[in-house]
C-alpha cells in the first residue's frame, strides 16, 4: 500500500495493514505524509509493516487505539527511511516485532515508545526528550540503541527483557527522572 500524502484514521474507524479476508497477509504501508491516528490501527500480526518514507519531516500522530488480535497491541514493524525523520506526537506507540531505523531520526517527543522485539539499524537514530518514555520488552538481544547527538536524552527508561536478553547502548543517553 503507497500513500502519498497523509492517512487519517478518525474514531470510530479503523484501518487495516493487514489483509483480513485472505489469511492475514501482511501489507506494508509506504506512507511519504503524516499519520494522525485517533481510530483503531490494525498491524500486530507478524510482518505487517509501516515505512515512513518521506523527504520532508514526518509526523505519526497516535491518540487511537491498536488491534491485540495476537495477544500484543501494536505495530509489528516500523522502519523509517526519511532523512528528515519522524516526530510521534499524541500519546506514544507499540512496536511488537522490530523497529527498523534505515534512515533519519525516530523522535519519540512527550510521548512513549514500547518495543517487544528488535532494532536494526542502517543509518538511523531514536530521539528523545526529557520528556520520553522508553520501554524494552521481549525476549533475546535487541539489538543496538543509537540516539541523535542531539536528542539524546529520556525521562524514563525501562527494560524488561528475560534472563537471556540484551541491549547495547551505542552512543550517551541521558536520564532525566526527575
Amino acid at each position: 500500500i503507497t500513500c502519498y500524502g497523509g492517512l487519517i484514521i478518525p474514531p470510530g474507524t479503523a484501518f487495516s495493514v493487514y489483509n483480513q479476508d485472505n489469511g492475514d497477509i501482511p501489507y506494508t504501508l509506504n506512507i511519504s505524509g503524516d499519520i494522525d491516528h485517533s481510530g483503531n490501527i490494525y498491524a500486530e500480526k507478524e510482518n505487517s509493516k509501516i515505512l515512513f518514507n518521506g523527504s520532508s519531516v514526518q509526523n505519526f500522530n497516535s491518540t487511537g487505539t491498536y488491534s491485540s488480535i495476537t495477544g500484543t497491541a501494536g505495530i509489528s514493524v516500523l522502519e523509517t527511511d526519511n532523512p528528515s525523520g519522524v516526530n510521534l506526537t499524541g500519546n506514544g506507540t507499540a512496536v511488537t516485532k522490530s523497529i527498523i531505523k534505515t534512515n533519519g531520526t525516530f523522535h519519540i517527543g512527550d510521548c512513549f515508545l514500547e518495543l517487544y522485539g528488535d532494532i536494526t539499524r542502517t543509518n538511523g537514530y531514536l530521539g528523545g526528550n526529557s520528556n520520553s518514555e522508553l520501554f524494552i520488552y521481549g525476549t533475546g538481544n535487541a539489538g543496538n540503541l543509537y540516539f541523535e547527538s542531539s536528542a539524546d536524552s529520556l525521562k524514563l527508561l525501562s527494560m524488561n527483557r528475560s534472563s537471556s536478553g540484551a541491549i547495547n547502548l551505542a552512543t550517551n543517553l541521558y536520564i532525566d527522572q526527575s
